[in-house]
């Protein structure tokens, strides 16, 4: 308990050293800054330049003439920013204006989605200094105030497209886990709002939760081991593998140890390696769960919607990422593309419990006749014995005392008329449509009612006078 105390206490100094660190920002004279070799990204006027000895990234942005001298709006839509500072270019100098990021979301008076700079300039250029956690596209847009807040407004009418069918999704499994006690839905659940935080942070609306420094930089790493762990306990109890594949725990289970092990790992170090093992392994479990449900295919119709679903939500999320890290830079494979997949997987996996239910319902008013029938059965053969008509006159009586006397089921009086006429065991199933073993179960209990112990002795019994 003492070094587990120690370690935390580490973590939080070294991130408190580290946001003081950022504290102090002053004019950089421009022949720093000028012979810096920038590369074109994937936006025309932005460029970049990383700097190995500082672990600093550099961008610089040519603002046009119609974006001098106007209110503009500078918003970089990506939350991996520990800090970013704005610079203008002035003469032969650059200029600090302000500074944003995660590490000081809680000095902004205004509480915004993403990380944003609200300047009227007469530079032609201007600089961002970025601390990045890991590196990925900047996914800087500069707009005017009113074409800032016309998007703005379209980009929330779609988040609440999206969020109310999570938040529907949810209600709609909760329900129904109560009501019919399946644990599906109940994981299901815990699925959906694991993915739904994710997408709440990368959208920048969990910064309006919090404006913790360390949970901002670090909160995917801390919601994606957990969010696969999820979904390997989804996938089992979703394809009932306890009854078709109980090893698929044995094979999950060290994958996501190691990818919780690094996850602690990158806490501890902050190595962007470790997170790149710590994703890897956590693709791994998931494509273990499409392992399993591929296993399924043909036998059971709730793997054929997991493989189609699971699937097209993990191939856009490979895309995602790559489109993350630059080497995808189509704007189709962004985070709107991958949110789409998932509204989709969403609904598809909603139809696809909606199924089940029917099929349990079905199958729950098929027991339900199936019961009555055969109550309906017992009360007949309690209250009315039949006469086999094709046993000898000579014994009817017999037949009749015998069913008086011990109490004789239709179904055993049918067995005893085979008995009678020379069948066997097997030829008096196949008569009466029965089980070898039903037929050898209702035998027993004619030679316990009857008191005899062989064939010869019942058929003797049904000819007596």
């Amino acid at each position: 308990m003492k070094h587990f105390l120690s370690l935390i206490f580490f973590i939080f100094s070294w991130s408190s050293f580290s946001y003081g660190s950022l504290q102090k920002d002053t004019d950089i004279a421009l022949q720093e800054i000028v012979p810096l070799q920038f590369e074109q990204t994937n936006q025309t006027s932005l460029f970049h330049y990383y700097d190995k000895h500082d672990d600093t990234h550099w961008f610089k942005y040519k603002l046009s003439p119609e974006q001098q001298n106007i209110p503009i709006i500078l918003t970089v839509s990506n939350m991996n920013f520990q800090e970013l500072s704005l610079f203008e270019k002035y003469g032969d100098s650059l200029l600090f204006v302000e500074r944003t990021g995660n590490n000081f979301r809680s000095l902004k008076e205004e509480t915004t989605r993403f990380n944003q700079f609200k300047i009227t300039t007469t530079a032609s250029e201007i600089y961002l200094r970025a601390k990045i956690n890991n590196f990925s596209l900047i996914d800087l847009e500069v707009a005017t105030v009113d074409e800032f807040y016309k998007k703005e407004s379209k980009s929330f009418l779609y988040l609440g497209l999206y969020y109310g069918i999570v938040i529907m999704s949810l209600i709609f499994n909760i329900v129904f886990y109560f009501v019919f006690k399946d644990k599906r839905f109940i994981t299901y659940s815990l699925l959906l709002f694991s993915v739904a935080m994710m997408f709440l942070y990368e959208d920048g609306l969990f910064s309006f939760l919090t404006t913790n420094p360390w949970l901002l930089n670090n909160f995917t790493m801390i919601t994606s081991p957990v969010t696969a762990l999820i979904a390997c306990v989804f996938t089992y109890y979703f394809l009932e593998l306890k009854k078709y594949d109980a090893a698929f725990i044995r094979r999950v289970c060290p994958v996501l140890s190691l990818s919780f092990l690094f996850a602690l790992l990158f806490f501890i170090f902050h190595n962007n390696i470790l997170l790149s093992v710590c994703n890897i392994f956590n693709f791994i479990a998931a494509l273990l769960c499409c392992h399993a449900a591929i296993k399924l295919f043909r036998k059971e119709i709730l793997a054929r919607f997991l493989i189609f679903t699971l699937g097209m939500v993990l191939l856009f999320g490979l895309l995602y990422n790559l489109h993350q890290y630059g080497v995808l830079e189509a704007a189709m494979f962004g985070r709107n593309t991958f949110k789409l997949a998932s509204s989709f997987e969403i609904i598809t996996i909603s139809f696809a419990i909606i199924y089940k239910i029917r099929k349990v319902r079905a199958e729950n008013t098929h027991f339900k006749t199936e019961i009555k029938r055969y109550i309906q059965e017992l009360e007949t053969e309690k209250n009315k014995v039949q006469p086999i008509s094709s046993v000898p006159s000579d014994t009817e009586i017999s037949l009749a005392d015998l069913v008086k006397k011990f109490n004789l089921t239709e179904r055993e009086l049918q067995v005893l008329e085979g008995i009678n006429n020379g069948l066997s065991n097997q030829e008096i199933a196949a008569q009466l449509f029965l089980s070898l073993s039903t037929v050898k179960f209702h035998i027993g209990n004619l030679y316990s009612k009857l008191d005899i112990k062989n064939r010869t002795q019942a058929i003797k019994l049904l000819h007596r006078k």
